[in-house]
């Protein structure tokens, strides 16, 4: 993720990709959240659209940034901890992405 400016709004998102070991399925995943934390030590829960294509190890999930401009309030470092959903409601925290938001020239 890069070239990310405070204020971006939609058609602008945020894409992640997401490596699994042997023994955990990518194609059944069926929801990704996000919890992300943002420069102004602020949170709000992502929503994101599975893209297609995943594979057993691999896939990518995109959250579209708010219309309105709201999800990049400030600039500075960003986390985003998502969860990974599988059939049965059985989650996975796969990690923390973390991004740099620039300043709004």
């Amino acid at each position: 993720m890069s070239g990310l400016r405070v204020g971006d709004a939609s058609p602008r998102a945020v894409k992640l990709d997401f490596t699994a070991p042997a023994g955990i399925d990518l194609t059944t995943v069926t929801l990704v959240t996000g919890t992300l934390y943002r420069a102004d030590g602020t949170t709000i829960e992502w929503a994101f659209t599975i893209s297609p294509g995943a594979t057993a190890t691999a896939m990518s999930a995109v959250h579209v940034l708010a219309a309105d401009g709201s999800d990049l309030p400030a600039p500075g470092a960003y986390r985003c901890a998502t969860t990974l959903t599988f059939p049965a409601a059985v989650t996975r925290r796969p990690g923390v992405a973390q991004f740099t938001v620039s300043p709004y020239p």
